[in-house]
């Protein structure tokens, strides 16, 4: 259920963020639940068993050891020191960013069960009924509803901003455009596009870039993610750019591959 509400919230956060593809909407998301749960629960059974159950048990044995007493901040605190181990490792190959991100949510997904359990065993020490499987979903069912209705109304009364593309004409979008690794793509005024070394679809066995002398327009659509611009060079094969960023950070994308995991080309302005 945690993962479901992290995924939940994922998708209203996406909607804000500048984008090169629309994101859908979060409704569709509604339909993946009983996926996620009929494929979930098995992983949520081992990660029970490996993970969960563990950390319950050696924070108890911390607090009666360290304390005298078992206590519940014990739970968070062996969470995150589990959690650092491998979040150093990510530090170290991605950075700090993304290791800080993945050390708050996995400290969350391991501490919330747990402390769960915790109350479990601790009712049922007490003579009273433990916290039962059905009470978690359907709390935790009531919960992803919640967010999705509070969501959706932020969404579409304005009280959240939605992310689109800005509307651009074609005199805007002149100037020098690059993808960062050594490839420009130069649009002019007179409808003159000049590419260096920039990577396009070649035929099998030519080579990933190209460069050379031709010609550009823009398509623009009353839809802000329709807006392309389009480059006929010879001897490159060129896809249309679709417009992208802000309108203080222009960029254009290119969307190829898998639509599930696609592989996204992008040229920011540099002047």
């Amino acid at each position: 259920m945690a993962t479901v509400l992290a995924l939940e919230v994922q998708e209203f956060v996406a909607l804000g963020q500048p984008s090169p593809v629309q994101p859908r909407d979060p409704g569709v998301f509604l339909l993946m639940i009983p996926f996620l749960l009929c494929f979930g629960l098995p992983v949520a059974v081992v990660g029970a068993a490996a993970v969960v159950l563990p950390v319950a048990v050696l924070a108890a044995w911390l607090g009666r050891r360290f304390t005298g007493r078992e206590a519940w901040w014990w739970v968070p605190l062996v969470a995150a020191g589990l959690v650092a181990v491998p979040a150093a490792v990510v530090a170290a190959w991605k950075g700090p960013g993304l290791a800080l991100g993945i050390w708050l949510v996995c400290t969350s997904g391991v501490a919330a069960p747990a402390l769960l359990a915790r109350q479990s065993v601790l009712r049922r020490e007490a003579g009273r009924p433990g916290l039962r499987l059905r009470t978690v979903l359907l709390y935790g069912t009531l919960l992803v509803a919640v967010v999705f209705a509070l969501g959706g109304m932020a969404s579409h009364t304005g009280l959240m901003d939605v992310y689109a593309p800005p509307r651009m004409t074609q005199g805007q979008l002149t100037g020098t455009w690059s993808d960062g690794s050594g490839g420009t793509l130069r649009l002019s005024p007179d409808g003159t596009a000049e590419a260096v070394a920039i990577s396009h679809e070649p035929p099998e066995g030519a080579t990933e870039r190209c460069g050379g002398t031709g010609t550009w327009r823009f398509v623009p659509d009353d839809d802000p993610w329709r807006q392309v611009v389009s480059v006929e060079i010879p001897d490159c094969a060129l896809p249309e750019w679709s417009v992208g960023g802000t309108a203080d950070a222009l960029k254009l994308h290119h969307v190829c591959g898998d639509p599930d995991s696609p592989d996204v080309h992008t040229l920011a302005r540099v002047r």
